[in-house]
């Protein structure tokens, strides 16, 4: 896996290095080097191995590769690091889903990451409730509900 991996970072490490300047003057997201990220297929980086992804990060019923996924960050942060946060950002979604998902939601998202959809999450800590500096309650929760705008 390693040595795959390797080989996958790169494969894309010359599109990266060479879009980086412009993704970060520009301020936008760095489409062509998810399409690279895509076609290595390092976009399905955080979808487990049984699912036919990576297996980094955490997973939910398999021992995941934490390292490898510190690793695949790591690398494609000294080539882009604002494709390495978006890539973080994609990758947590599936995270998130892995360990608190259903299978039928692991077997759906880890297919889409495998087609090439991009997903963006951010996520704390599961049952945080109050604040690690001050100890203050944190009183803030996410609810879905179905008909619901962000505004109401």
């Amino acid at each position: 896996m390693k040595n795959a991996l390797a080989e996958m970072i790169a494969a894309v490490r010359p599109t990266l290095l060479n879009n980086a300047r412009d993704v970060d003057r520009g301020g936008q997201f760095p489409s062509a080097n998810f399409a690279a990220l895509r076609q290595s297929g390092l976009l399905a980086a955080a979808v487990s191995r049984e699912g036919g992804g990576l297996g980094l990060g955490p997973q939910h019923r398999e021992p995941g590769d934490i390292a490898g996924f510190c690793t695949l960050l790591g690398e494609l942060a000294r080539c882009c690091g604002s494709t390495a946060q978006c890539l973080a950002t994609h990758a947590t979604a599936m995270t998130v889903v892995n360990l608190l998902g259903t299978a039928a939601q692991r077997e759906f998202f880890g297919r889409e990451m495998l087609r090439g959809s991009v997903f963006g999450a951010f996520a704390g800590e599961p049952g945080q409730r109050r604040d690690r500096i001050t100890g203050d309650h944190v009183g803030w929760t996410t609810e879905a509900k179905e008909g619901a705008t962000a505004f109401g």
